[in-house]
């Protein structure tokens, strides 16, 4: 794996939708990259990135605005 590979999965990973999904998984990012999924892995741990968290926030709705969630022991 060259410096060249990671960097085109993180671009990918951060700022590119796979096509026909919603979010890369390890799976659709080793096919476009050429690399296995055990790799992907690596690369996303190594550098803290989760395919789940890249991209833009989904929207929140107006009703959850401002609700506090509180635990289970909280008084």
């Amino acid at each position: 794996m060259t410096d060249a590979q990671v960097a085109d999965v993180l671009a990918r990973t951060l700022h590119d939708t796979p096509p026909d999904a919603p979010r890369w998984t390890k799976h659709l990012m080793a096919a476009q990259a050429g690399l296995s999924a055990s790799t992907i892995s690596r690369i996303w741990r190594a550098h803290g990135v989760s395919p789940a968290s890249a991209g833009p926030a989904p929207a929140r709705s107006a009703a959850g605005a401002g609700v506090r969630r509180v635990g289970a022991g909280a008084s």
